[in-house]
């Protein structure tokens, strides 16, 4: 069924208190892991085993997505890594960092937001940048440019395992991010509080 909230404040705190019951740490060797990305290791080790990449990122957005309300047949909900599709479904939900708008407004993420961002690929012996490579999902973010995040795909097939791990990291002008389909660009959600991991 979903979050459900009368206004967009107490949706992003939902978000954030939902997002607060994951642990720290989730291996592809732990049952919660399933639930969380709907992954087990043995398909990991599979796609692994065949010379693929594949990682949990994109799984576990897709089941938060559906976990906080976002519909299933919504390109969130579905884990895609090109999430700015979403901007078909809800016109204006997509905002790219770079953007003359995001930049000039100081426009960043807030609480329950789905970012995507590029990563440095080597496969089959070759280096290459991949659009979109990456998306996680924003607890919060502070004043200073402090992203908090929790993703998936945090490891991969040289260690032979993946996680699902909450991150800090500081924001760069590289990461686009769309925005629950249900909160219109701009919204202003007040946080919780930090959390400290």
């Amino acid at each position: 069924m979903g979050l459900q909230a009368s206004d967009w404040e107490t949706l992003r705190e939902m978000i954030q208190n939902f997002l607060y019951q994951i642990p720290d740490e989730v291996s592809s060797k732990d049952s919660a892991f399933v639930r969380w990305t709907g992954l087990t290791q043995k398909t990991l080790e599979a796609n692994w085993d065949a010379g693929g990449m594949l990682t949990s990122c994109n799984a576990f957005a897709g089941k938060i997505a559906q976990e906080i309300g976002v519909p299933r047949k919504s390109v969130l909900a579905k884990g895609v890594l090109d999430i700015s599709q979403a901007d078909k479904e809800v016109p204006g939900c997509w905002q790219d960092a770079n953007s003359s708008e995001a930049c000039l407004n100081n426009i960043t993420p807030q609480a329950g937001d789905i970012y995507s961002s590029w990563t440095k690929v080597k496969y089959k012996g070759k280096e290459f940048i991949q659009k979109w490579g990456h998306v996680g999902i924003v607890y919060s973010f502070e004043d200073d440019g402090t992203w908090w995040l929790i993703q998936g795909g945090q490891g991969g097939p040289g260690g032979r395992v993946d996680y699902i791990r909450w991150k800090n990291t500081h924001a760069q002008r590289t990461s686009s991010v769309s925005r629950d389909p249900r909160v219109p660009v701009g919204a202003i959600a007040e946080s919780p509080g930090s959390r400290t991991r």
